[in-house]
């Protein structure tokens, strides 16, 4: 159940930074740095939440 309520957290996160990446009229350059740094954090966080249930499934046939 956390885990399901995470990858759910993580959606609108990711869009709120794109929002202020791509979309926002004045952007500075250390905002765009610290955006994508933020989307790579969540991009790399989304991965590792599909993979932890694939992970455990595996363990469980041992």
């Amino acid at each position: 159940m956390p885990l399901g309520i995470s990858v759910a957290l993580t959606f609108p996160s990711a869009m709120m930074a794109s929002y202020y990446l791509l979309l926002q009229t004045y952007v500075l350059r250390r905002e765009a740095i610290m955006n994508g740094i933020l989307l790579f954090f969540s991009g790399s966080e989304l991965l590792l939440e599909v993979l932890t249930p694939a992970a455990f499934s595996s363990m469980d046939r041992i």
